[in-house]
């Protein structure tokens, strides 16, 4: 591990200050949107789904990047300034690619951990790279179906999270071959030579947004992932009104 110098803390604390007020209002807005959600076009469109979905990313991303930047800045203050390695890597904002988000920027310590325990391992047991690739992604959904089944007993479904992991793989192996096969010349140089990679991490976002909303987050929120987080807050309830 390398040492934490001064400039290093301090952006560190300023990135963490942002990531909590940018949670607080993403809370508020999707507090207003839960309320709405009596609304047929709110509750049926796709439109919406995919729109629910960027922004429910968006905020697990903030919660849970949020505790290991806390977590890090804790260990800097405990072992004499020791610096740690991102658990994230500005995923939403960076990733030109979904093969870069979940093998490099998303979730850096599970990612570290499958690596080692099923990719790696199946590689020497001679299976392909993309055969291990989808036995990762299946060992992740499995590994998320236990989580579920505990903090989301009340609401959840068995075999969504699976689904969405295995769904992620197949978008993560095919979209190589798309790209090649599929995207014109002149839009892969435009999107290559001046599309700025945030607006590149926003559509791969969109893309997956929707599958994420029906597979991935609906048990947190029907079981009051928005309350629990919103605790985080004193003032700010995100409890429907009756």
């Amino acid at each position: 591990m390398r040492r934490a110098d001064s400039a290093f803390v301090l952006i560190k604390v300023r990135f963490s200050v942002c990531k909590i007020v940018t949670l607080f209002v993403l809370l508020t807005v999707l507090k207003m949107i839960y309320e709405a959600t009596e609304h047929p076009l709110l509750s049926k469109s796709l439109a919406a789904a995919h729109i629910l979905g960027f922004l429910y990313i968006w905020l697990i991303y903030l919660y849970a990047s949020s505790f290991l930047d806390f977590s890090s800045l804790v260990n800097i203050v405990t072992t004499g300034r020791m610096r740690t390695e991102p658990g994230f890597q500005n995923p939403l904002l960076q990733s030109r690619s979904f093969k870069e988000a979940w093998g490099v920027r998303w979730n850096a310590p599970v990612q570290i951990l499958l690596k080692r325990t099923v990719y790696v391992p199946a590689r020497k047991c001679g299976l392909g790279r993309g055969a291990a690739a989808i036995l990762t992604f299946l060992t992740s959904g499995l590994l998320h179906e236990y989580n579920f089944s505990i903090h989301n007993r009340r609401s959840y479904e068995p075999g969504k999270a699976t689904v969405f992991f295995m769904l992620m793989g197949l978008v993560m192996l095919s979209e190589n071959w798309v790209w090649k096969r599929l995207v014109p010349r002149c839009l892969q140089r435009v999107a290559t030579g001046y599309l700025p990679t945030a607006v590149v991490s926003v559509f791969l976002t969109l893309v997956v947004s929707g599958l994420f909303e029906h597979y991935f987050i609906q048990s947190w929120i029907e079981s009051g992932f928005l309350d629990a987080a919103g605790e985080m807050f004193p003032h700010l309830s995100c409890k429907r009104q009756v």
